[in-house]
Formats: structure tokens, C-alpha cells, sequence
């Protein structure tokens, strides 16, 4: 199954993006990883909302807890997928 699945989840990590995005929520929140032992590691996640009001999820990642470099590496990506322009930036609540 997640060899199956390997391509979709690296397509939708590389795909292109709006220019612009009204809002955009980042957060982490940690979760349970079983690797050799169980630990939990944070998962960022940068959700967009458009002027039209839909929301996308728009870059994700995982690290073993919170780091600048990482929310740096994170909306870097998010601007070489063609964001040239976000409104607000705000935690998710």
C-alpha cells in the first residue's frame, strides 16, 4: 500500500501553487511515530486559504520537535512552488 501510494503523496508535495493566498495558518502538533521505538515527533503544517474562502494544505513536514530552520525550509518551499504573495500569517487555534 505505501509503496502504491509513493508517487500521489510526492506528486502532491511538488505541485505548483497560487500566487496568492489571502491567510495562512502554520502550526506543529506532535504525534506518536513508531520507527524502532515509539517518540513523538512534531508535524508542521501550513494550510492556505484562498480569496475565494476554500482552504488547501500546502506544505507539511515532520522533524523531531520545533526548529526555525524547518518553518524556514517549509515557506521556502512554499515560495518555489509559485507563492508570491500571503495577506496574514497566523497559528492555527
Amino acid at each position: 500500500m505505501t509503496k502504491a501510494m509513493v508517487e500521489h503523496v510526492d506528486a502532491f508535495a511538488k505541485r505548483a501553487l497560487a500566487k496568492r493566498y489571502v491567510c495562512v495558518y502554520i502550526d506543529a502538533t506532535y504525534i506518536a511515530v513508531k520507527r524502532e521505538t515509539v517518540s513523538k515527533e512534531a508535524v508542521y503544517l501550513a494550510v492556505g486559504i484562498r480569496e475565494d474562502g476554500s482552504k488547501e494544505v500546502l506544505a507539511y513536514t515532520n522533524a523531531p520537535t520545533e526548529f526555525a530552520y524547518v518553518w524556514n525550509e517549509l515557506l521556502q518551499d512554499i515560495r518555489a512552488r509559485g507563492t508570491e504573495e500571503i495577506l496574514i500569517f497566523t497559528p492555527m487555534v
